[in-house]
């Protein structure tokens, strides 16, 4: 078993998207920390939504199931097979462009490699569940090119996400 070069305990040892977002939202070092140290159920034990909260999370659902239908109906959404596998499908699919829906993705070793060539022990990732993927397919030369999208619905203009720049 690795053993990490700091002696943090940590209860729940992996990052989630939704973990990151947070830490990248709020410019914070202790979304990550309280990651690490929430055990099972922290998050969620004893919290009770007030009404407005609760109605906040209904319109964004209501917001979001809206805007599928709204896809489906334009023949957007690539309707997935569990007997074959993304990739395959999205080859097989004759549209140069569509959305996937409802994906889920799990790889516990996620930049492993790149973390054991920094000499730092590795963290686990979560699963990665994107509201929405858009593909875009085009023909390169004698090849197809995919372009994947990953899209995180927000019913509220509240809500930026400002992409990082490149160092």
């Amino acid at each position: 078993m690795e053993t990490s070069s700091c002696n943090i305990s940590m209860e729940r040892q992996y990052f989630t998207a939704t973990d990151l977002g947070s830490h990248f939202h709020f410019s914070c070092q202790l979304a990550l920390w309280n990651t690490f140290h929430q055990t099972r159920g922290d998050k969620s034990n004893g919290q009770t939504f007030s009404s407005r909260t609760k109605a906040t999370f209904s319109r964004g659902r209501t917001w979001e199931n809206n805007l599928v239908k709204r896809l489906d109906e334009q023949g957007l959404v690539l309707k997935r097979s569990s007997k074959e596998s993304l990739r395959s499908q999205i080859e097989k699919d004759p549209r140069d462009h569509f959305y996937i829906i409802g994906a889920s993705f799990k790889d516990e070793n996620l930049f492993r490699e790149q973390y054991r060539a920094l000499g730092v022990s590795p963290i686990l990732f979560g699963t990665f569940k994107p509201d929405f993927i858009e593909i875009w397919k085009r023909v390169e030369g004698d090849r197809i090119v995919f372009e994947w999208h990953v899209i995180d619905a927000k019913s509220t203009k509240s809500v930026k996400v400002v992409p990082i720049p490149n160092s």
